[in-house]
């Protein structure tokens, strides 16, 4: 019976052999499918980034307000957004903690002149301040500061007639130093200030 058989898979014809193929791969497809592993059975925490296939996690599946910006090459970037016309509690809101540097925003919802109230948190500092208007005219409230120690406070306007630009430097005592860009979209919206600082992530 056995040399039959053998006999026969001999004089088999390639369609079979192929027929033979696709019945074994058919079977296979059928066997995985019924093991997937769904989210129930993952464990929570339990997946590891090698377990990912490359390049297909997309910002559909991020939630970017998680995201934080990473140290690079020893600077920390952060991003500055003001938009809360009105009375604020307290000297307004905080929109800057880097290296000793505190900056809280206020605004008048008025006169829609926006505040910055800049503190220390050490022992010494200097702080300098430029705003510009549209046309690149430093405004009156820009000024240097070479002592500006701790539970300082230096008060930075931005005035109500157009679009300005605020540039800051802050060096405190071990070195670190922060440089802010602001603009104040008043054009755009009033009471609105966005920008940027960057920071010593390995020093203070």
């Amino acid at each position: 019976m056995i040399h039959a058989l053998l006999s026969r898979l001999r004089r088999a014809t390639p369609a079979f052999w192929l027929a033979l193929l696709a019945l074994v791969v058919a079977s296979s497809g059928t066997a995985y499918a019924a093991t997937v592993v769904t989210t129930k059975e993952v464990k929570d925490r339990s997946l590891l980034g090698k377990d990912l296939a490359k390049n297909t996690v997309t910002g559909a599946e991020v939630k970017e307000s998680t995201l934080t910006l990473p140290a690079l090459g020893g600077a920390v970037i952060r991003r500055i957004s003001y938009a809360k016309p009105g009375f604020e509690p307290n000297g307004g809101t905080q929109v800057l903690s880097l290296d000793g540097l505190t900056l809280r925003a206020s605004c008048d919802a008025v006169s829609q002149v926006i505040t910055l109230r800049a503190t220390s948190q050490v022992p010494a500092a200097e702080i300098s301040w430029v705003a510009t208007d549209a046309d690149s005219n430093p405004q009156s409230t820009s000024g240097f500061a070479d002592s500006f120690g701790s539970g300082q406070a230096k008060t930075l306007t931005f005035g109500d007639s157009g679009d300005q630009i605020g540039h800051l430097r802050y060096v405190n005592d071990a070195g670190a130093i922060v440089v802010v860009e602001l603009v104040a979209e008043d054009e755009i919206a009033p009471c609105t200030l966005r920008g940027w600082a960057i920071g010593d992530a390995a020093v203070g």
